[in-house]
């Protein structure tokens, strides 16, 4: 069986999970929440923008979900541990979407532009603070089947989360296309696509740049993160105080 087939066969595995009545399997699912926390699922996942900040409640589960079929699955995923997984709302559970998109900007993991995906692919559809991450399972041309995380469960789950099998015309709105082949050569090569990036690593860039984000302990607290923030502003980037792509770079260029 190769990954591709694995893949499929994990999805369709756990395509009907729901938090309401498999919680515990479901949470297994998502993986470990930050520093031993747990993830929010007693509400639905939203995240919009009011005067200038985000306000979320719940967790996304959709990358989170095609990560756990992914880590299931036997790919070795390269960003356990990364500081996404320790910061405050929204990005609590935006993680591993973030990391996808940043994998997906590699071209030897990625499809190229205009290509039609794969039945075991991972793909990203949508914009803006509506994009969503899926594993496709079928795809016959012009419908994709795709098992998703984040879908609401009814009333008498309390609208909770699941995991559900999906059926959509091919999107327009496509971010992205992993290609898991690629990306299971460019993982286990002798130089990985995604050096893993931790908040000691971080803490330690602050701090050789004169920055102070207190003691370099691999936690995300107030000090790291009003450090962080010092460091967008400086810098030019939106002062969320969590590290995504582009703060990471400036860091490691710095």
């Amino acid at each position: 069986m190769t990954i591709r087939d694995t893949i499929i066969a994990t999805a369709l595995d756990v395509q009907d999970y729901r938090a309401a009545i498999d919680e515990a399997q479901f949470r297994d699912l998502l993986g470990s929440p930050p520093l031993g926390s747990r993830w929010s699922l007693d509400v639905p996942f939203s995240c919009k923008l009011v005067n200038g900040k985000y306000q979320t409640k719940g967790t996304s589960t959709c990358g989170l979900v095609s990560a756990g079929i992914l880590r299931r699955a036997g790919m070795p995923l390269p960003w356990n541990g990364s500081p996404y997984w320790q910061s405050p709302a929204p990005y609590t559970g935006l993680d591993i979407v973030s990391e996808f998109s940043r994998l997906g900007q590699v071209a030897k993991c990625a499809r190229p532009a205009g290509a039609m995906p794969v039945p075991g692919d991972v793909v990203c559809i949508g914009q803006g603070l509506a994009t969503h991450v899926l594993t496709v399972v079928d795809w016959d041309g012009s419908t994709m089947i795709s098992v998703d995380g984040g879908q609401i469960d009814n009333a008498a789950n309390r609208y909770l989360q699941r995991v559900k099998v999906c059926r959509r015309s091919w999107p327009r709105k496509l971010v992205w296309c992993l290609d898991v082949d690629r990306m299971l050569a460019a993982l286990t090569s002798s130089q990985p696509v995604v050096d893993p990036w931790t908040v000691a690593d971080t803490q330690r860039a602050l701090v050789r740049l004169g920055y102070d984000p207190g003691p370099v302990d691999g936690i995300a607290g107030p000090r790291t993160r009003a450090a962080i923030v010092a460091f967008q502003r400086a810098h030019g980037l939106t002062p969320y105080g969590v590290v995504g792509p582009l703060t990471r770079a400036k860091l490691q260029a710095s």
